[in-house]
């Protein structure tokens, strides 16, 4: 996930607040995921293919974060890279 696109910026989405012995939830991530929780339905338990899937993909450009309304975190640089070599 965005550990890993290389862009050093972690978006936290939305979260459930209420802790009950038994809860609904109601957060799906929103702010955090491109697009909305329906958009990562898949047809069966080992499916890979949804709207966002890169699962098959060779090559796939980083998420464009400016897209997303979650609260953004900067990372520290780090001394490794990311990345297939």
């Amino acid at each position: 996930g965005q550990a890993y696109d290389g862009d050093n910026i972690g978006v936290s989405g939305k979260v459930d607040t209420r802790r009950t012995v038994e809860t609904t939830t109601v957060a799906q991530a929103e702010g955090a995921i491109e697009g909305v929780w329906s958009d990562y339905m898949v047809a069966s338990p080992f499916a890979t293919a949804f709207k966002y899937s890169r699962f098959d993909a060779t090559e796939a450009k980083p998420r464009d974060v400016s897209k997303l309304t979650g609260k953004k975190t900067r990372m520290a640089a780090t001394a490794y890279s990311v990345g297939a070599s």
